[in-house]
């Protein structure tokens, strides 16, 4: 069974209330999932957090063509989009916000372990990432292993019904062979940014990875800040470290 953390942290200026992220994880079922609300769009961190959770809940069966993740994505919005334009009855703003939708970048992974390693397969949509990692090397990096890479109109999931797809074709299947001890990071944006940006500068930071905990993760995004490495964006990152052989 794998070892699973989760660190976060708002801009540097914001409240922690204010961090519209998401990122939620079963070690049990060896299950985790990020989102990253669009800040512009209407209730972007509940969406974020709905994503999240149902992901855990009721995860899709992820296969290549990714047809079962387009019918959970359309299943997850119907119940939100209602929710939220409910919600939204009470201002003619909110109401035509609500209505238009609420948007999140996404990656979410299940893994299955066995005596030699196991494997994993996963989805990602838009600038959210993946990093499969085997000490020093960087084995899967989606969407890019680019650091410059991002742009500023990533793909979306949409909770709105006038996207009828929600989004879903823009999903990335992936999957990989996990042998004992590799280590798995779903990211944010700005985190993977940095993250490649120090890989391409010789500091991978999974060399120091298994050292992280929650207050020298915000230690070092304040570091990494001051140097302009990472961008002062909402950051979340989670830790998935298989088990070494014995």
């Amino acid at each position: 069974m794998p070892t699973i953390r989760a660190f976060w942290a708002p801009k540097a200026a914001a409240h922690e209330r204010e961090w519209e992220y998401a990122a939620a994880y079963d070690e049990a079922r060896q299950v985790v999932a990020v989102a990253d609300g669009a800040s512009s769009s209407y209730r972007a961190g509940v969406w974020s957090s709905r994503l999240v959770e149902e992901f855990l809940d009721q995860p899709p069966q992820l296969a290549p063509g990714l047809i079962a993740f387009h019918e959970w994505v359309a299943h997850v919005a119907d119940g939100f989009q209602s929710a939220s334009e409910a919600v939204s009855e009470t201002s003619w703003y909110a109401s035509d916000a609500s209505r238009r939708g609420s948007f999140a970048t996404f990656v979410g992974i299940m893994l299955m372990s066995g005596a030699n390693g196991g494997r994993f397969v996963g989805v990602q949509v838009g600038d959210a990432c993946l990093f499969h990692t085997r000490g020093d090397q960087l084995v899967t990096a989606v969407p890019t292993r680019d650091a410059e890479g991002f742009d500023s109109t990533p793909d979306l999931l949409g909770s709105s019904a006038y996207q009828e797809s929600h989004g879903a074709e823009a999903g990335v299947y992936c999957e990989g062979i996990v042998e004992p001890g590799d280590v798995l990071y779903l990211t944010t944006d700005a985190m993977g940014s940095a993250m490649l940006a120090l890989a391409e500068a010789g500091q991978p930071i999974w060399r120091a990875g298994q050292d992280l905990g929650p207050r020298r993760f915000r230690t070092m995004v304040h570091e990494l800040r001051t140097a302009d490495v990472l961008e002062d964006d909402d950051v979340t990152l989670v830790r998935v470290e298989t088990k070494e052989s014995p």
